[in-house]
């Protein structure tokens, strides 16, 4: 129910402080193709013995695709982690409904230079006719001053915590739970039925846990049963013969 009039006004205040930047472009130093790839939709670099693929956000419904040729393998995307899915949707999807940007902030945009390189012209064209639509009369954001107190205010009342353990869909941990339930997943992905579950060690080893002690439950019943057929006594098949009183 937070007033998204008061997110728009938040956000256009520190629209020039977000940030910008590309690790396959600006970290990894590596020799980067001088255009991206804009028909195949990727581009690769072999250096220092690693393969570095970069692919686009916006080319995310065929990622599958893209690399499934790249390692000539058949993969399935798990969308995960999507705002549309988290609690803040409702306030997410408004803001993108209502928010108009202001001129000023779109201009900077198109002449961001990771824009030039990912997007092809007619993308960009495509881009900037699309967002100017939705575009309002410039807007001034918070000076450097008035942006160190908006952060150091934030920084004091965040309450949660930046490192976000549940992230991902799967941790990765190598246990032998969670490579079951992983292979159990994995399974339905590749049936093409949705999935939601994740695989977080904590809750997978509670769960196998759990599903081992109602197993036993089931074999103790059982157990009992045939101990009552049988007078108090249950047969034991083994390589001699042996009575074992329960």
């Amino acid at each position: 129910q937070y007033d998204v009039q008061k997110i728009i006004k938040r956000f256009n205040n520190i629209f020039d402080y977000l940030a910008v930047g590309d690790h396959y472009l600006d970290q990894y130093d590596i020799t980067t193709p001088t255009a991206f790839d804009w028909k195949r939709k990727y581009v690769v670099v072999k250096q220092h013995g690693i393969m570095y693929i970069k692919l686009r956000l916006k080319d995310a419904a065929i990622w599958g695709n893209i690399l499934g040729k790249i390692f000539e393998v058949k993969i399935t995307i798990v969308k995960d982690y999507e705002t549309n899915n988290k609690p803040i949707r409702y306030l997410f999807n408004k803001f993108k409904d209502v928010y108009k940007i202001p001129i000023n902030y779109l201009n900077k945009v198109m002449e961001c230079k990771y824009l030039d390189y990912y997007f092809s012209p007619n993308e960009k064209k495509l881009y900037y006719d699309d967002w100017i639509k939705k575009s309002t009369g410039e807007t001034v954001g918070y000076t450097n001053e008035e942006y160190k107190i908006y952060k150091s205010i934030s920084l004091e009342n965040m309450h949660i915590n930046y490192v976000q353990s549940s992230h991902y869909m799967d941790e990765g941990c190598l246990c032998a739970a969670c490579g079951t339930k992983r292979r159990e997943i994995a399974a339905k992905v590749m049936r093409g039925v949705s999935v939601n579950e994740r695989i977080i060690h904590k809750k997978v080893a509670i769960d196998a846990m759990t599903h081992r002690a109602k197993q036993l439950n089931e074999l103790t019943k059982v157990l009992q049963q045939i101990k009552e057929k049988n007078n108090n006594t249950v047969f034991v098949k083994g390589t001699t013969p042996h009575m074992m009183s329960i």
